[in-house]
């Protein structure tokens, strides 16, 4: 068994203590080899950044965003969202009140928009969003059973509408969602759920 060393540069201090509340590493926009992460810290979003060159430095926040009334339990990055045929980041949010919210880095300068998409009677469990060729779908898993759907045009400014609800029922709350799109469709996605009932519907 081959084993490998792991040094520990940075621990997200104040990064609430939910399963999807860190996003992914996002390679930076600006040419350089930094990388950024978002979390929730209490009731915002904190995003750092970090080198990846040697020697390593330890990562800073940057930017802070603002706007959920409650603590935020769900985050994620998505940096795939093409709007006038340039990729650019937006960052889905959930928190504990039920509260969806969408913030866009229109310019990929730093500066971020904020707009709440909806407002469910449950608490946020799990966040997803992928980009396909044609559309962006937004998904909201919630802690009463139900997964909500929206897309994301790109005019200017960006807009969501709602697409549909998928009822699992209380028995199948979802703590997790993960989105592929399908060969050879430009539109066809494959959104994996899992959660309490300890299985993973398809």
């Amino acid at each position: 068994m081959h084993v490998m060393t792991m040094n520990e540069l940075f621990a997200a201090v104040g990064c609430n203590n939910a399963s999807q509340c860190l996003s992914r590493a996002i390679p930076s926009r600006h040419g350089d080899s930094s990388y950024r992460i978002a979390f929730g810290a209490s009731t915002s979003i904190a995003i750092a950044s970090f080198a990846s060159s040697a020697p390593a430095a330890i990562p800073s926040i940057v930017t802070r965003l603002h706007g959920h009334p409650a603590r935020i339990s769900s985050v994620h990055w998505n940096s795939h969202y093409v709007r006038n045929g340039v990729e650019q980041d937006i960052i889905l949010s959930g928190d504990a009140a039920g509260n969806l919210r969408l913030h866009l880095n229109l310019n990929n300068d730093g500066q971020w928009i904020s707009h709440e998409i909806a407002t469910c009677t449950s608490s946020i469990s799990a966040v997803n969003s992928i980009s396909t060729p044609t559309q962006t779908y937004l998904f909201a898993a919630t802690s009463v059973g139900e997964v909500l759907v929206y897309t994301l045009d790109d005019k200017s400014p960006p807009s969501t509408a709602h697409l549909c609800l998928l009822p699992l029922g209380q028995r199948h709350i979802v703590e997790t969602l993960a989105t592929t799109t399908l060969n050879g469709s430009d539109e066809g996605v494959l959104v994996a759920l899992g959660g309490v009932d300890l299985q993973v519907h398809l």
